[in-house]
């Protein structure tokens, strides 16, 4: 009988985080050499082929347009940022994070979609 072989095994590590994120994968068993996703789209050339993106969402509300994400965002005060965060029961966070700019910034944000 001939052996059988193996499924292939792809593994993901997610990394979302508040204010970067970040993707890396291997194929189990073959050398395990962890290679990181770094060819995000971005809005300008000088962002540079980067291992993380930051963890920020624009919608286009004006428009039918898909969501702009990560390095893609504007930088201005109608990109949603720090969104992990109101995942948390408001009630765990430290005072000084529920109480910032970014949590109301994006909290309204969420409202306002």
């Amino acid at each position: 009988m001939a052996a059988q072989q193996a499924t292939p095994v792809l593994v993901l590590g997610i990394d979302f985080g508040t204010t970067y994120s970040g993707i890396a994968w291997c194929r189990a068993g073959k050398n395990n050499e962890i290679k990181f996703t770094t060819n995000w789209k971005k809005r300008s050339f000088a962002q540079g082929d980067k291992q993380k993106v930051p963890s920020a969402i624009f919608y286009h509300h004006l428009n039918d347009e898909d969501p702009e994400w990560g390095a893609t965002t504007p930088q201005d005060d109608t990109v949603l940022r720090w969104f992990k965060l109101l995942l948390v029961d408001e009630k765990d966070l430290p005072d000084h994070i529920r109480h910032s700019v970014q949590l109301k910034t994006a909290r309204a944000l969420m409202l306002k979609g």
